[in-house]
């Protein structure tokens, strides 16, 4: 089980000692934030580093709430079929672009329609899969995509089944609309400060590659006026123990990372600070299954059982990761059922150092 290591500061006191200033000075967040991103553009970002940045810059139908409970976003309501396969969402009225153009029915239809196309190669189109006919065009093959545009602001998305938890997949980034006459326009560009266009509550205006992004309160955002923060950085800050130390020196407000080898530090000497929190999300080796001995299942279990996963978590990492016997993590909404664990799970296990060689 991947643990996220968030350290953070009290985002809420520096606001307030602002906000005692009269509010002359604009609330200004420093994250240190990973990697540098690949893409800003939906249908092309892979990380969790470039989500951060992109679910600020967009929303979508959904939004997730601090509990990550799907939330109206972009869709003021919606209503679902008696059977759970046909979703109708009603946009807000005053759902808004950056440039101020209004967000419409259509856009979210052409989105989907873009992360489907073959040729976009989405990586994390199969998210959306549970949409009527999205997996075979995805594939290639001419079929007719569940989703419409009724009018401006009234959305249908016809699903292959009933899908639980298909409210929750529509927060994912991959479910968000675009703007297909800027990408027309500018092509791969379309990202760039000086040509992005979004309808979240940040506005891209600078990204200095292999330093920073800044984005600022958009004014078009329907809940402008309950942002308490006027302004992200996101900083790449991949050398977690640079990171680290600007943190220390108060450049930055926010790691979503930092060294594993320095919790406990962190934890004697800024207590309170470092916060180690599940991912909903497992590590796991892939093993090429077609050559000896790895095509012999009983090697393969053998090789299973020798990952002591439950002392890597605690002992090796430092940060409690639990360990991780099926595919599905515990907190997985709507699954029923105990967590896969094998017998050989529970049994005692000892860690023997070899003899030395006389």
């Amino acid at each position: 089980m991947k643990i996220s290591n968030v350290l953070r500061a009290i985002a809420v006191a520096g606001a307030l000692s602002f906000a005692m200033l009269g509010g002359a000075q604009a609330v200004t967040l420093n994250l240190g934030n990973g990697s540098e991103p690949g893409s800003l553009d939906p249908h092309k970002a892979s990380g969790d580093w470039e989500n951060r940045i992109i679910g600020e810059l967009f929303e979508g139908l959904l939004a997730e709430d601090a509990h990550a409970d799907a939330i109206p976003g972009q869709a003021e309501s919606w209503t679902i079929s008696d059977d759970g396969t046909v979703y109708t969402f009603k946009l807000r009225a005053d759902a808004k672009w950056s440039d101020g153009a209004p967000v419409t029915a259509q856009n979210f239809v052409d989105a989907f329609q873009r992360l489907f196309d073959p040729k976009t190669a989405a990586e994390y189109a199969y998210l959306q899969y549970p949409i009527k006919n999205s997996s075979k065009i995805a594939a290639g093959e001419a079929a007719e995509l569940g989703v419409k545009a009724i009018d401006d602001k009234t959305l249908e998305i016809t699903l292959e089944a009933s899908t639980p938890f298909f409210l929750q997949a529509l927060t994912h980034y991959t479910a968000y609309p675009i703007r297909k006459d800027l990408i027309e326009k500018f092509g791969d560009q379309w990202t760039q400060p000086a040509n992005f266009v979004g309808n979240g509550p940040y506005k891209l205006i600078e990204w200095v590659p292999g330093s920073y992004l800044r984005g600022q309160k958009s004014d078009t955002f329907y809940g402008a006026a309950d942002l308490k923060i006027d302004e992200i950085k996101w900083d790449n800050t991949e050398d977690l123990t640079a990171a680290l130390n600007r943190y220390r020196a108060g450049e930055l407000d926010i790691l979503t990372d930092f060294p594993a080898d320095q919790y406990q530090f962190l934890q004697d000497n800024y207590p309170g600070q470092a916060h180690v929190a599940p991912f909903l999300g497992i590590y796991y080796y892939v093993l090429n299954q077609s050559k000896p001995p790895l095509d012999n299942v009983n090697v393969r279990k053998a090789l299973s059982i020798s990952v002591l996963r439950d002392v890597i978590g605690p002992d090796v990492l430092g940060t409690g990761e639990l360990p991780a016997y099926g595919w599905v993590p515990p907190g997985t909404a709507n699954y029923e059922g105990d967590a896969y664990a094998p017998a050989w799970s529970t049994r005692p296990t000892t860690c023997a150092s070899p003899k030395p060689r006389s």
